[in-house]
């Protein structure tokens, strides 16, 4: 067993991912609003949900569905044929093919590795042991990681519907068992990959855009891209908590 052990995000810390989601739900809400035209002048009395109004539907069935589906196409279908009939709009088998279609796409579409990232492993894996720790799918996840080329780096892919400590926990006791080892976890979230080790009595690395908001203290590293986290680790660069970056 080598003598580190590091937890790794894969969406939006290895390769460009939330954007193509969120384009994806953007396309959802303008065929919800040409779909909802042609049946408003078929029922004229339909009222016109407002885009807030229409995203706290689609957020609230996603979260709904979120035990029982994890993070699929098959949740998405799901909640943009829920959201159409909560908003009375009829849904009949081309309205479904065009939900499963739009579901797919942001899971098919060719991913970006991030700038620094494959050499970044490449320099971790010579003396540590990388699991992925991702929300998502496991099938799925490994499709997606295989398609850029990085699934030779991992040992391990833990794919889970919440990334929380006790999963966290649960993780280090298998890979682990009662060796003693440094730990690590690098990722883009603070309430899915830093909390849960910090928790865990791990280092953390935050993979951020920038430091604005960030205003309270936490004893873990932030940077602003993956070979920072990679440096911070490898002892050849200054290593600074939040509360040292504000002074």
């Amino acid at each position: 067993m080598k003598k580190v052990l590091i937890f790794i995000d894969f969406d939006d810390t290895l390769v460009v991912s939330a954007i193509h989601f969120w384009c994806n739900y953007a396309k959802f809400l303008q065929f919800f609003y040409d779909e909802f035209k042609n049946t408003k002048a078929e029922n004229l009395g339909l009222t016109v949900p407002t885009i807030a109004e229409l995203l706290k539907t689609v957020e609230r069935f996603e979260a709904e569905n979120l035990p029982e589906l994890g993070f699929t196409p098959t949740r998405m279908a799901c909640t943009f044929e829920q959201t159409f009939r909560e908003w009375n709009i009829s849904v009949d088998k081309r309205l479904k093919a065009r939900f499963v279609s739009l579901s797919n796409t942001p899971y098919d579409r060719p991913l970006q590795i991030l700038p620094g990232v494959e050499k970044g492993l490449e320099t971790l894996s010579e003396f540590a042991e990388l699991v992925v720790w991702t929300r998502g799918n496991t099938k799925i996840q490994k499709k997606r990681i295989k398609s850029v080329g990085l699934f030779k780096y991992f040992s391990t892919i833990y794919a889970l519907h919440e990334k929380t400590r006790i999963e966290l926990d649960k993780a280090i006791d298998e890979i682990l068992g009662t060796e003693v080892v440094e730990i690590w976890m690098i990722g883009n979230s603070i309430e899915h990959d830093v909390m849960p080790a910090r928790e865990a009595g791990i280092n953390a690395i935050l993979i951020a855009q920038s430091t604005d908001g960030f205003s309270w203290f936490r004893n873990f590293h932030i940077v602003s891209n993956f070979s920072e986290a990679v440096e911070i680790i490898t002892g050849n660069q200054e290593q600074k908590t939040i509360t040292q970056m504000f002074r």
